[in-house]
C-alpha cells in the first residue's frame, strides 16, 4: 500500500509539473512558449548590440584612416614661390614701397628679405638690411627693422600661399631719428606690393 501510495504521488507531481510549465498566460501563450520567447528576445538583442559595436569600431577606424589620409595629402605651404620683388607701383620714381624677399626654407619657416621705401622725385630712399624672421601657421612673418637712416620700427608681412602674386605689408615707426625726412611707416596701414 505505501509503495503504490508513492507512486501515486511520484505521478501527481510529474502531472502537476507538465500542466504549470503549460499554463496559459493571459496574453494567450504557454509558460513554456513564453521562456522560449523571452530567451529568443535576449540572444536577438545581444546579437544587435554586438552587430552595433561592430559597426561602430569600422567606422570610427574608417574616419581615423580618412583623417590620417588627408593629413598625408595636405602638402605644407611653399614659401619658396614668394621670392623675388614685390612692390606697390609699376616704377620706383616714388613713392614706393619695396620688399625683396631673399629666400625661404620651407621646413623651418625662416624667410629672408629687405624692404626699402623711395620717396617722392626718387629721394630719399630708405632701406633695411637683410631682416630675417619665421612664416607663422597664418602665414605672417613679425619682424623688427632698422633702416639706412637709423629709424627703427617693428612690421608684419604677410605671404599667402594661396596668391604668390603679391604680399601685404605694414610698418611702424617705434623709434624715429634726429635727422629725417621720412620712414619707411605704413601709418598702421597695410600696403599690398605685387610682384614685379
Amino acid at each position: 500500500m505505501k509503495k503504490r501510495l508513492a507512486l501515486l504521488m511520484m505521478v501527481l507531481a510529474f502531472l502537476l509539473t507538465a500542466c504549470v510549465a503549460s499554463v496559459e498566460q493571459p496574453d494567450g501563450t504557454t509558460t513554456e512558449s513564453k521562456q522560449q520567447t523571452e530567451s529568443k528576445q535576449q540572444t536577438e538583442s545581444k546579437q544587435q548590440t554586438e552587430t552595433s559595436e561592430q559597426t561602430e569600431m569600422t567606422t570610427t577606424a574608417e574616419t581615423t584612416q580618412q583623417t590620417e589620409t588627408t593629413a598625408e595629402t595636405e602638402s605644407p605651404a611653399d614659401y619658396t614661390v614668394f621670392c623675388g620683388n614685390y612692390s606697390d607701383t609699376e616704377t620706383v620714381e616714388g613713392p614706393c614701397y619695396t620688399v625683396s624677399i631673399i629666400s625661404a626654407d620651407n621646413e623651418t619657416g625662416e624667410m629672408e628679405f629687405s624692404i626699402s621705401f623711395i620717396g617722392p622725385n626718387s629721394s630719399p630712399v630708405y632701406s633695411t638690411d637683410v631682416i630675417c624672421g619665421t612664416v607663422t601657421s597664418d602665414h605672417t612673418v613679425e619682424f623688427e627693422w632698422e633702416d639706412s637712416w637709423e629709424n627703427r620700427g617693428v612690421g608684419t608681412l604677410i605671404v599667402d600661399p594661396s596668391d604668390p602674386a603679391t604680399v601685404q605689408l605694414m610698418m611702424t615707426v617705434t623709434e624715429e631719428a634726429e635727422v629725417n625726412r621720412a620712414t619707411l611707416s605704413t601709418k598702421e596701414q597695410y600696403k599690398t606690393l605685387t610682384r614685379r
